[in-house]
């Protein structure tokens, strides 16, 4: 599977800010501003993490992560968590899912935690300045399209069916191993 690039980053990013600005432009008609804030950051952040997990080199787990995902953001709604620390959550979440399907090692994940800071930060400054939702979540989902380029990140599966892709030992010793197998006689 093709794992993500830049430009395609840039093209989520266009896309989920869009979808953000519209959906919080329409939601208040229907719902409170914390249930407004709420839903956009949910419907987002869910938005995100299937691009991430649909795009991951890794395929085992995507299902429970995104079981976990859910009972932690429905728990926080239920709880009635502020908007801050829920936002604070769900950017949590999106650098777990990178950190554990797109990292290597503790220096990658560190990184990748970094990035995800700065587009915070990016994030901040633009709706200071401009009080746009819309371009506050260009700002992020720009940066977060850096995630590529930055270091540690994994190329290539380490899921057990392509370990003997990665081990040219490893298929050797099984094609004797079922060669073996297929020369004993069956009683």
């Amino acid at each position: 599977m093709k794992t993500p690039g830049f430009w395609e980053g840039v093209l989520v990013a266009a896309i989920l800010a869009i979808c953000g600005e519209v959906i919080f432009s329409v939601l208040p008609w229907f719902l409170n501003r914390w249930q407004t804030q709420a839903a956009v950051i949910t419907l987002l952040s869910l938005a995100y993490l299937f691009y991430l997990l649909r795009r991951a080199p890794v395929r085992t787990g995507r299902v429970t992560f995104v079981g976990s995902w859910t009972l932690l953001s429905l728990a926080a709604l239920a709880y009635g968590l502020p908007t801050g620390l829920y936002l604070l959550l769900q950017l949590g979440c999106i650098w777990l899912a990178r950190a554990l399907y797109f990292r290597t090692g503790l220096f990658g994940a560190l990184a990748d935690l970094g990035l995800h800071a700065l587009a915070a930060a990016a994030a901040v400054w633009a709706f200071s300045r401009s009080g746009s939702v819309l371009l506050s979540l260009w700002s992020f989902f720009l940066v977060e399209a850096l995630f590529p380029l930055w270091p540690g990140y994994q190329t290539k599966s380490t899921d057990a069916r392509d370990a003997n892709l990665i081990n040219p030992r490893f298929e050797q010793a099984h094609r004797t191993a079922l060669a073996a197998l297929h020369r004993m006689p069956i009683r």
